[in-house]
């Protein structure tokens, strides 16, 4: 992984924020768009609801019916890299490979994201809060590598704990933002007022439960998993699945 990041690096795809910590410039969506050639398409927003595997190979059943993608029904390798149960939606219980799927269990996290005129008076850009906190951790997004301070605003990403955000699970986001911001107006004793909110429910956030496998996959139909859900949440594992699942792949082809 550490070689991935310093080729990351030398494309201009990554930069240190601070201490070890790096980010991908200049926005996440970077390092997806540079594997992909001019004439590879990419589809977005197109909810899966079913996967099917004919003669011919893979059939992508999407929820809307009038959603297709080029070459559906002669798809020869197909890969899940998606969270655990949403894998599960998708894959026929008769493949009886990705049974290991189930053993996975998540813990959800609550996202505010902030635009303030006057910055968060923090120790550090980033920080994390210690346990039983309602946070878990607060991080200055405008001071990371190609992101600006655009039009005099700062921009933060907040993190709820795991247990708050399983406590207010079921909130909406209006409820849960207006929650958080009076949680860190408490904090740093001032009152935030932001002139943009935005909040967000990440439901498969962090792996408490891992299925304990480097990836999944059956070379009888050619469907392989790989996740973070396979060994931990840390970028590094989610990278190693599947690099792993890849190498295999290829060796099929050999």
């Amino acid at each position: 992984f550490s070689a991935l990041v310093d080729s990351l690096m030398a494309q201009g795809l990554s930069a240190p924020w601070f201490n070890d910590r790096h980010v991908v410039t200049p926005r996440m969506s970077a390092i997806g768009h540079s594997l992909l050639d001019d004439e590879e398409p990419l589809y977005l927003n197109r909810r899966v609801s079913r996967l099917h595997h004919k003669n011919d190979g893979w059939v992508i059943e999407f929820e809307d019916p009038e959603h297709n993608i080029l070459g559906n029904g002669k798809i020869k390798n197909l890969v899940l890299a998606v969270p655990a149960p949403q894998a599960i939606d998708m894959i026929p219980d008769e493949y009886t490979t990705f049974k290991k799927l189930t053993d996975v269990e998540y813990a959800p996290c609550w996202t505010l994201m902030l635009a303030v005129k006057t910055p968060l008076q923090l120790d550090n850009m980033y920080v994390e809060f210690s346990d039983g906190h309602a946070l878990r951790s607060i991080s200055t997004n405008s001071s990371k590598p190609g992101r600006k301070i655009i039009d005099g605003l700062h921009t933060f990403v907040v993190h709820a704990s795991s247990t708050w955000s399983i406590a207010n699970l079921e909130c909406d986001t209006e409820t849960v933002g207006s929650k958080l911001l009076d949680i860190i107006s408490d904090e740093l004793s001032l009152r935030v007022s932001p002139t943009y909110m935005a909040t967000h429910l990440w439901r498969f956030a962090e792996v408490t439960r891992a299925a304990g496998v480097p990836f999944l996959w059956d070379s009888k139909i050619s469907l392989g998993a790989c996740g973070d859900w396979c060994h931990g949440s840390r970028v590094e594992l989610a990278f190693a699945s599947g690099d792993a699942l890849a190498d295999k792949i290829i060796l099929s082809y050999n």
